[in-house]
């Protein structure tokens, strides 16, 4: 399901991008850090798979420019000749002035046979692909820099969503998809607390908070710095759409 794996994209650096019966493109992503410029940049790399014992032939990929972002690099892909069971790489980098409105998208094509197929896949740019998770410490000290009650705090709540199934079952497989796990600020209540800083901004921290209701909906919860405070609206709305029902 390519919609399934997109959402899985986006939440793992190490995925499945694009799938069929005769190939397959998987997908690794790295966050490049630039303190200089601030640029948010996301290395990927591609990795494409003949499945059969066919002859796959001029494998090939277009980019197309999409507002506030760009390639910076984009070899061509390393053997546009595929025998049967072989694979190939490609190595692209791409920089956001801040997040586009427009995911990138990938364009593919290849022949087999006299068959030309054609596909196409969005690219996983989402903000998770930056986000850095921390180990939230001893319970009463995440609680404290969570609400900072100094004020200098600013906390976002997102609207309820229903679970998407085929992502989260069960509240502990939220771990599934966070390098450091998340711990139970309230097991009775269903609320996991985190902690993250974004890629390009390491002294930043951001404060999470999971609550799972019993009829399968979620509410995140983030909070912080009021310097920071900019990308707090599209963390939201990234976390809603990624675990949120289809």
């Amino acid at each position: 399901d390519a919609f399934y794996n997109y959402k899985i994209a986006c939440l793992q650096k190490d995925s499945v991008l694009y799938e069929n019966s005769e190939i397959r493109v998987d997908i690794k992503t790295s966050p490049i850090e630039n303190q200089t410029t601030k640029e948010n940049i996301l290395g990927m790399t591609l990795q494409y798979i003949n499945k059969g014992n066919d002859l796959i032939r001029d494998l090939s990929t277009d980019f197309p420019e999409v507002p506030k972002a760009a390639l910076l690099h984009r070899p061509e892909i390393r053997d546009a000749y595929l025998g049967g069971r072989s694979k190939t790489e490609q190595q692209i980098f791409f920089s956001f002035e801040e997040w586009p409105l427009q995911v990138p998208q990938m364009y593919g094509q290849y022949k087999l046979g006299k068959q030309k197929v054609e596909f196409d896949v969005f690219l996983p740019t989402l903000v998770t692909q930056f986000m850095d998770v921390k180990d939230i410490g001893d319970l009463e000290s995440f609680e404290q820099r969570f609400s900072q009650e100094n004020g200098q705090n600013i906390v976002l709540e997102s609207s309820e969503v229903t679970l998407g199934p085929l992502i989260i079952e069960t509240v502990q497989d939220f771990n599934k998809y966070f390098a450091v796990k998340l711990r139970y600020l309230s097991q009775q209540k269903q609320v996991l607390g985190g902690c993250f800083t974004l890629s390009w901004s390491r002294g930043s921290s951001y404060f999470l908070k999971i609550q799972v209701s019993p009829s399968n909906k979620v509410r995140f919860t983030v909070s912080t710095s009021r310097e920071n405070s900019d990308y707090l609206d599209i963390i939201l709305e990234s976390f809603t759409f990624l675990f949120g029902k289809e």
